[in-house]
């Protein structure tokens, strides 16, 4: 591969991950809880395919997806009435959410 095009696949992964903190954070602004779910659903399936560079960006947009689906379901059962550690999330969601620098 190229040096051209590994830089190529680690911008597409980058994006791809800026992509879905974007999504979450966009559903979570709107109050859109069906497309808050499928944003989460989706990050959650992500995954540091199309670089080992940004694997570690994936999986910790999976967690945050997964910490937030998991306040969602407490919420829904009556559990709790507001997202446990969003704080966090968000702010971890909007450093995601910028394209990383290509090398």
């Amino acid at each position: 591969m190229t040096i051209a095009a590994a830089a190529q696949v680690r911008q597409a992964a980058g994006w791809e991950v800026a992509q879905s903190a974007r999504g979450i954070l966009n559903a979570m602004e709107t109050q859109d809880l069906t497309g808050f779910e499928q944003e989460l659903n989706r990050a959650v399936s992500l995954s540091g395919r199309n670089s080992s560079d940004f694997e570690e960006r994936c999986e910790v947009l999976q967690a945050i997806a997964e910490d937030l689906k998991s306040s969602v379901g407490r919420i829904t059962r009556g559990v709790s009435s507001r997202l446990d550690a969003a704080h966090a999330d968000v702010t971890l969601l909007h450093h995601l959410s910028r394209l990383p620098a290509v090398a």
